[in-house]
């Protein structure tokens, strides 16, 4: 584990708060540990424009929402689409088993978010070989 990668997202974290202009919000969470976590993405035409997030609970899922938002912020909508938690646990640096919820609940909010963006803003041309879930 990265110690360092995972203190900057806890304490300089990206799009902490932070709704842009069009975005769709979906939240995950809320389970026993009650960690919950709202990730905001807008999208237009391939591109994610922005991201944020919104959470509250342990270090951890603070954190993971940072990674979360600085991993999608300006990718492309197929490459978002195949983020998840074991991309969001490497981009801080890695997680212990007991903190790997962190990583699952962001990528299930971003997939959540994501999803909702392109159904609502987006005209991905079809092809045979492009499945977005």
């Amino acid at each position: 584990m990265d110690r360092l990668a995972f203190e900057h997202h806890l304490t300089s974290a990206q799009g902490r708060g932070h709704v842009p202009d069009e975005a769709v919000t979906a939240t995950s969470g809320g389970a026993a540990c009650c960690d919950e976590i709202s990730l905001s993405v807008s999208v237009n035409e391939e591109r994610v424009t922005d991201a944020g997030f919104a959470a509250s609970g342990c270090g951890a899922v603070q954190a993971a929402g940072s990674a979360a938002v600085t991993l999608v912020r300006g990718s492309g909508v197929l490459a978002a689409a195949r983020l998840g938690p074991r991309e969001i646990a490497a981009e801080l640096g890695g997680l212990s088993l007991a903190k790997q919820h962190a990583a699952e609940l962001a990528a299930d909010a971003l997939a959540r978010a994501l999803g909702a963006a392109v159904a609502r803003r987006t005209r991905l041309p079809a092809g045979p070989d492009r499945t977005l879930v």
